[in-house]
């Protein structure tokens, strides 16, 4: 435990010494969140309801969405360099030789304190949009934000460990983190078959939406309440496969 806090201690003071990076990386993830929401915005210029949702309980989603996203962003970027620098590049066999674990260690050399605006972003959205929030519902939105970041870290590590299979320097994460754009919205937005994909083979929809809807009044299916576990079982899987793509691992060669 000490030697994982001195090393946590180590790369964050590393990090902070790179002020002017920092404080840029923030302010381009606060554009490209600012960008998400004029969009969601944009839905409703014309018209109060989208299929029987309004703007401010589409708001509710999207800030859920988006501290969830930025929390994932801040922790998990390691995951978009770990085929190219870590495997194939070989980087890999010197994180092993240390007590902590590779993909800890992957995650902590690449953390991105610069996302933190967007959590505030998205949190200040929900607060907006929801008129204020209790005691109670800030610890349901801290659940909820928590679950979807466990769900988008889980979906990036499974996909990130298929490197570890087959040593290619390419990667799906950049791809599948395109589709946490539809994180936010209701499945009746969505074509079945993209609403289908967003609740099972990338649970998306856990993100964003379900536990939006913890704090609505809109009636909602029952599933979205199953948040939680599924965040529980999405990590667990991912972890599983990054592990078991580690133990195939039989170095770069480099």
């Amino acid at each position: 435990m000490r030697a994982w806090l001195a090393y946590v201690r180590t790369v964050l003071l590393a990090r902070l010494a790179w002020r002017g990076d920092w404080a840029l990386g923030a302010v381009g993830d606060l554009v490209t969140a600012g960008i998400g929401l004029v969009m969601v915005v944009a839905i409703f210029h014309a018209v109060p309801l989208v299929r029987g949702w309004t703007r401010e309980e589409l708001l509710v989603c999207w800030g859920v969405a988006e501290a969830a996203r930025s929390l994932c962003w801040m922790t998990c970027r390691g995951l978009y360099v770990a085929n190219s620098i870590y495997v194939v590049g070989g980087e890999l066999d010197r994180l092993l030789l240390r007590p902590l674990h590779p993909l800890a260690q992957i995650l902590l050399e690449h953390v991105h304190l610069g996302a933190w605006p967007g959590i505030v972003w998205g949190v200040g959205v929900v607060w907006w949009a929801h008129g204020g929030l209790t005691v109670e519902e800030a610890g349901v939105l801290a659940v909820g934000v928590l679950g979807g970041t466990a769900i988008l870290a889980g979906v990036l590590v499974a996909f990130s460990s298929i490197g570890l299979y087959v040593l290619h320097r390419g990667s799906a994460v950049g791809l599948v983190w395109q589709a946490t754009a539809f994180a936010p919205y209701p499945p009746t937005f969505l074509p079945w078959p993209v609403a289908l994909a967003l609740a099972t083979v990338l649970p998306f929809t856990f993100v964003g939406f379900a536990p939006g809807c913890w704090l609505l009044d809109h009636e909602v299916p029952g599933w979205v309440w199953l948040q939680p576990a599924v965040a529980v079982a999405v990590l667990a899987l991912g972890l599983r496969a990054w592990q078991s793509g580690l133990a195939r691992y039989g170095s770069a060669g480099t």
